[in-house]
């Protein structure tokens, strides 16, 4: 015989959980952001953005509905000059982003060619370290800093722009 009640309490108690982890997961991912912003002396920012794969129609419709259905997209990890225009944005994908259907743990991310599962906040961080380490990363960052230096006013407020390092 089914313990409806039981069953309920198990779901009621999952997503509990999920909610949790979501909050912890934000929370990790704040204090990456803060860590990033401090080392580049608050020029790089960090967001996770979902990506669409081309600029259709279908995919405009879908970008509209995002926020009351699950859309196919790439979800990433991106690194930006913090102030610059949006329209004038220079954006980095540092790194794809997954995390399960519910939110929570498991997370995923990749960069590069690494492919890294977390299920606590111990091994989400040790990722973050991680992909802030390589090479890769680095290159993606310092062309951002680069970037902020890439113009200059002079005294009579015309702008000088100087090539971009990349």
């Amino acid at each position: 015989m089914s313990n409806f009640a039981q069953s309920l309490q198990q779901g009621l108690d999952a997503a509990r959980l999920a909610k949790s982890q979501q909050k912890e997961i934000e929370e990790t991912f704040d204090s990456l952001r803060d860590a990033v912003k401090e080392a580049t002396d608050h020029k790089i920012d960090l967001r996770i953005e979902r990506r669409y794969s081309n600029n259709s129609i279908m995919d405009q419709a879908a970008r509209a509905l995002a926020t009351m259905t699950s859309v196919a997209g790439q979800t990433v990890i991106e690194a930006f000059v913090v102030g610059a225009s949006v329209t004038l944005q220079k954006l980095k994908t540092l790194a794809n982003w997954e995390t399960s259907s519910v939110g929570g743990y498991p997370c995923r991310l990749t960069f590069d060619n690494k492919d890294l599962i977390c299920h606590d906040r111990e091994s989400l961080e040790s990722a973050f370290d991680e992909m802030l380490s390589t090479p890769l990363i680095g290159k993606k960052i310092l062309s951002l800093i680069s970037s902020t230096t890439a113009e200059d006013t002079l005294s009579n407020g015309e702008i000088v722009t100087k090539p971009e390092i990349d």
